[in-house]
């Protein structure tokens, strides 16, 4: 029997969290040939997100819950929970519900031909327009910079082997950036094309800040690229600034 583990970072997902692993479970009951857990991690949210997963772990012996001492970000909850799950295949999805659990074994299925990552492929977006603005940007930017095939797809819903994570785990930059570590292990990536859902309640904690400084880490950290360019602009700024002197 094979085992899945779903991580979900939380962060103001108390109102969220209870409707999305219920959904999950209805899902799994589904598939009674797998075995499951699902990793739920408080990234030291202000509201009561922690003592509602808490309730949900004692309810349900599938379930774990973690809480983190201060809140460290999205990427680094995620790889606190990739640390606790013990599965073939490790399942990532977003606490708000915009990741629909009846896709789950949409992506199991592909994963199963042969991959070692895949992905949803959202066909409809419910975002706020500079948020897709900015993810076509960044996908731009991170196939010039990392070098990624044209048309490969990256969401933050997916799933992947474990033996990818166990390689995803022994980076230990303080600000990870887990898609292009995916990257750098794999290419033997797919897509699925699926609903974006909606969010169940409330307001994404995700803001443009946020989004662009998990972009600068993303391409300084595994590109050599912004070095090379920083170092050819710095050369042509020296040497027309020694020209404009010896003219003086």
């Amino acid at each position: 029997m094979k085992k899945i583990s779903i991580t979900i970072p939380c962060y103001k997902s108390q109102d969220t969290i209870v409707k999305l692993t219920d959904g999950i479970r209805e899902e799994m009951l589904k598939h009674p040939e797998y075995d499951y857990e699902i990793i739920l991690v408080n990234d030291c949210s202000p509201d009561n997100t922690f003592q509602v997963i808490s309730d949900l772990a004692r309810k349900d012996s599938h379930i774990k819950a973690y809480d983190l001492a201060k809140n460290y970000g999205e990427s680094s909850a995620l790889m606190a929970a990739y640390s606790k799950s013990s599965g073939d295949y490790i399942v990532r999805m977003d606490d708000d519900g915009e990741h629909d659990p009846k896709y789950l074994f949409d992506l199991i299925g592909k994963l199963e031909e042969g991959y070692d990552y895949v992905c949803a492929q959202f066909i409809n977006y419910h975002h706020a327009l500079y948020k897709r603005i900015g993810s076509r940007f960044n996908y731009w930017f991170l196939t010039k910079m990392m070098d990624i095939p044209k048309g490969s797809i990256m969401s933050s819903y997916n799933v992947t082997k474990h033996y990818v994570i166990d390689e995803i785990l022994k980076y230990h930059n303080p600000k990870p950036y887990i898609d292009g570590m995916v990257w750098a292990i794999t290419t033997k990536t797919a897509s699925v094309p699926i609903e974006h859902g909606y969010r169940y309640a409330g307001e994404s904690g995700y803001n443009f800040r946020n989004s662009i400084s998990l972009w600068l880490n993303g391409v300084t950290s595994f590109s050599i690229k912004p070095l090379r360019m920083a170092s050819i602009s710095g050369f042509i700024f020296a040497f027309a600034g020694f020209l404009i002197g010896v003219i003086a």
